[in-house]
């Protein structure tokens, strides 16, 4: 008798509970698919910005050649030529002389040729 009343008075709160529980279902349903439609949304948009990018390249390209002008691609191609010539030329001249690649400072020194003026003896 007892657990029979305690049960009915427990009822009322238990079907409010459940209520709850199904809106709260609901809601996360709907969470989960707005989640995958702004998921989708910024595929799209980081799809659009990569297109974009890639054409503003290629349109650069473009405008830097002339189909007209054949000598327009070999200039191109003599610029980059003569800026790697220069960046090798600029890298070399920045070498140590053989006789300096030791390690120790006395193996340098000794092996320094003969006929050079440096400082220590």
């Amino acid at each position: 008798m007892l657990a029979e009343k305690a049960a009915q008075a427990v009822e009322p709160q238990l079907a409010s509970q459940t209520q709850v529980v199904n809106q709260l279902k609901d809601g996360l349903e709907k969470m989960r698919s707005k989640l995958e439609e702004v998921k989708y949304k910024r595929d799209e948009l980081t799809a659009r910005q990569k297109t974009a990018a890639a054409q503003t390249q290629v349109n650069d390209a473009l405008k830097a050649f002339d189909v007209l002008d054949p000598t327009s691609e070999m200039s191109r191609f003599e610029e980059r030529f003569a800026a790697k010539r220069h960046a090798s030329s600029v890298s070399r001249s920045w070498r140590l002389p053989p006789w300096m690649h030791s390690s120790t400072p006395w193996t340098r020194w000794s092996a320094r040729p003969s006929w050079t003026l440096a400082w220590p003896p």
